[in-house]
């Protein structure tokens, strides 16, 4: 089996959006794989949110 890597927007109040990566993650507590979100720094969330912010 393989798996997809992708981007999730999030999206935010003032319909700006930024882009997660989605990974496969195995959940101990209910036996399964599921979505997970990689958490990203905080240097890269506001370099990621300056970018949206000027465009």
């Amino acid at each position: 089996m393989g798996f997809i890597l992708r981007f999730h927007p999030h999206r935010f109040a003032d319909g700006s959006k930024l882009q997660i990566l989605q990974n496969a993650a195995w959940c101990v507590d209910c036996d399964r794989i599921l979505p997970s979100e990689e958490s990203p720094s905080i240097e890269s969330l506001e370099s990621q949110l300056m970018t949206v912010n000027t465009t």
